[in-house]
């Protein structure tokens, strides 16, 4: 009996937040897009996530300070897709980190599943052409 390969991960996605629940869903809607997904809930996992190897990262503004976070991340990984996720209150925080450069994007919570596979594959299109 032939065993089929394995197949090929669309991109490796490290999600960041502090709260369980929020990485788990995000988790299981991007593996069953076919994403390899990593998940963290502190600065230093992240970092180690990074050091692995992912092209993009989602990461909560207000959860895990993200705007601490986001520098230590692209001077790790230059070539890193970030795609900032906050709630209401928050967008004006999440506008800045783009302006300045810091992220690539950004998505209020809660987000829209269709929104998410949307912009996910958008910015892992960027790292992966």
């Amino acid at each position: 009996m032939n065993a089929s390969p394995p197949p090929t991960s669309r991109g490796r996605v490290l999600v960041v937040d502090a709260q369980r629940n929020t990485r788990a869903t995000i988790g299981l809607l991007l593996r069953a897009e076919g994403y390899t997904v990593f998940e963290a809930d502190t600065h230093d996992t992240a970092l180690a996530g990074i050091a692995r190897g992912v092209d993009l990262m989602l990461v909560r503004l207000k959860s895990m300070n993200a705007l601490e976070l986001i520098p230590r991340a692209v001077a790790l990984a230059p070539y890193l897709r970030i795609l900032v996720m906050t709630s209401f209150g928050a967008e004006k925080d999440a506008q800045e980190a783009v302006r300045c450069g810091a992220c690539n994007d950004y998505m209020m919570l809660p987000f829209k599943e269709r929104e998410l596979r949307e912009r996910v594959e958008r910015l892992i299109k960027q790292v992966k052409p």
